[in-house]
């Protein structure tokens, strides 16, 4: 005969499974749902709103249907190296199983993925060790006359150089899937030195060597160079709003059940 202390801890055991069944299915509802708003922002082109929507639904809830998205959104965003690594976690099964036939368009991805990053070789002049930066982001240390080689997603990267009290920075334009030498030349340390003089004082000679121009010569200077500036603001408007409608990523998946 079962005892009464037995029977409150069964009903008590399938109550607590009933909650969790309804907790997991509200939580699936809800990604289901910031999947289907990240679809509709990335057809709009808002891959920023995209892959903002899909980060969270990841952080709800492992699924794997989201993290192939969210790998497609960064790779039309030009975040190559991010997208690369979700494709490879999704491999690894971090996010659930992947389907057969998901896990060999991953594989793809991959590929073509890593045909379009880029990398830089960076050397550096006038120290025996110095620390590399790209994007502010420290990504290793060249030594002596050996150089660093570090894969970048393509665009405008800035990379700097530091040992000591010493700064150099250098802006560089990476095309996609291009291997580019940066040369990078630390100025002489001066005794006493500040951090940052270094720099200024590199800045100070060059605009010393200048001379004053006539009045006149400058007047036309300056309205050349407004010319100039707003011919290139207008460019800039023409660019900015062609970038701003990237197409949306191919073979998306609209929610969890999709994915097969």
């Amino acid at each position: 005969m079962v005892s009464r202390h037995a029977l409150v801890l069964v009903l008590l055991a399938s109550m607590c499974s009933l909650w969790g069944s309804e907790r997991v299915q509200a939580q699936a509802g809800e990604v289901d749902e910031l999947q289907e708003r990240a679809r509709v922002a990335a057809e709009e082109g808002r891959l920023s709103d995209a892959a903002t929507l899909l980060t969270t639904a990841l952080e709800r809830a492992p699924s794997a249907a989201v993290a192939f998205n969210l790998a497609l959104v960064r790779r039309n965003q030009g975040q190559l190296l991010a997208a690369r690594d979700l494709f490879e976690r999704l491999l690894d099964d971090e996010f659930g199983e992947l389907p057969t036939r998901r896990a060999a368009r991953a594989r793809e991805l991959i590929r073509e993925v890593e045909v379009e990053i880029a990398s830089l070789e960076v050397s550096v002049q006038g120290a025996d060790r110095a620390e590399i930066r790209i994007d502010g982001r420290e990504v290793g240390a060249t030594r002596g006359s050996r150089s660093l080689r570090v894969e970048v997603d393509p665009g405008e990267r800035v990379v700097s150089a530091t040992s000591g009290t010493r700064t150099v920075d250098r802006e560089v334009e990476v095309a996609r899937g291009a291997r580019l030498d940066v040369n990078l030349t630390l100025a002489p340390e001066l005794p006493g030195e500040l951090p940052g003089s270094a720099s200024d004082r590199l800045l100070a000679t060059t605009t010393e060597e200048n001379e004053p121009a006539p009045r006149g010569r400058r007047a036309a200077l300056v309205i050349t160079a407004l010319a100039v500036v707003a011919g290139g603001v207008a460019l800039a408007l023409v660019l900015s709003r062609q970038d701003s409608l990237p197409s949306p990523p191919d073979h998306f998946i609209g929610t969890t059940a999709a994915l097969r």
